[in-house]
């Protein structure tokens, strides 16, 4: 489970800058709706499993925002992700349920109490948390890829307040050919989303030069949501050398939705839609 650890597991350059000023502390709450589905789901629809949480964020030097995205790419070490849970300090009860509403279904999302470990040390200090996390059921609910879904937070007395947002989703992400051994320039397609779309793309390259299973470097690039980008040579000559090794490709739409409520509370719905390809022309 992915619980967006410093609110940047979404984002694998860097956050673009929030489209409002931040003050020092504010009530912030963050819905992650993530769909890897492939349009199997009861109705026809597509599948999506929300979590939220909320606390009282203090400090905020940036959050993620789809619109500002750069067209930008960078080379990196490849590190499995961290599927463990993220701790938060300040979390605000927002009351249960919370009610999430797509044009094929509505489900209701209520806490649960994520326990997280640390490994065992006895003489480090650390202590067992936890992480109040709103979810649905675990089968998800049906969607439409690209349409909205109403979440409904009923708020708490004391604690995060009531709040309605038309969080906006993905639309699906079809990825053109990928060159898995380009001579200069990679050139990276996909299908555009709608003229005027604050959506975003993110490509991630994953590969190794010398082992068949096991990669070790990454090319991550951000891109603005046109259906067209060219990855500079020095960077594509890096992914050619591991043709016949490693090869395999990680990419997601993703837009953001920002809605602000009382006492300078904000709520942030973060959408994506989660695409991977393995074999290449």
């Amino acid at each position: 489970m992915r619980i967006l650890p410093g609110l940047c597991a979404l984002l694998v350059i860097a956050t673009a800058a929030c489209p409002e000023s931040l003050p020092s502390s504010r009530p912030l709450g963050v819905i992650n709706v993530s769909d890897t589905s492939d349009g199997t789901g009861a109705g026809g629809g597509y599948i999506v499993k929300p979590t939220g949480v909320f606390w009282q964020a203090s400090n905020l030097p940036s959050l993620p925002y789809s619109a500002a995205a750069p067209d930008a790419c960078i080379e990196k070490d490849y590190v499995p992700p961290d599927t463990t849970t993220a701790s938060l300090t300040g979390q605000l009860d927002a009351g249960s349920p919370i009610q999430a509403q797509s044009s094929l279904a509505t489900i209701d999302m209520k806490p649960d109490t994520v326990w997280r470990v640390p490994p065992p040390n006895p003489g480090s200090g650390l202590l067992p948390w936890k992480l109040i996390v709103y979810k649905g059921p675990t089968a998800g609910f049906a969607h439409v890829p690209g349409g909205d879904i109403i979440f409904t937070v009923p708020g708490a007395s004391g604690g995060y307040p009531s709040m309605v947002t038309h969080a906006v989703t993905a639309k699906k992400l079809i990825l053109g050919p990928i060159d898995p051994k380009p001579t200069d320039s990679l050139h990276l397609t996909w299908v555009a989303g709608s003229a005027g779309n604050v959506a975003a793309v993110n490509v991630q390259l994953i590969y190794s030069k010398t082992s068949l299973t096991v990669p070790n470097r990454q090319l991550i690039c951000s891109m603005r949501d046109d259906g067209d980008f060219w990855v500079g040579t020095n960077f594509a000559s890096n992914w050619a050398a591991a043709y016949n090794w490693y090869q395999t490709a990680n990419a997601f739409r993703w837009v953001t939705t920002y809605t602000t409520g009382p006492n300078n509370t904000l709520l942030l719905a973060i959408a994506e839609f989660d695409t991977t390809k393995t074999t290449f022309p």
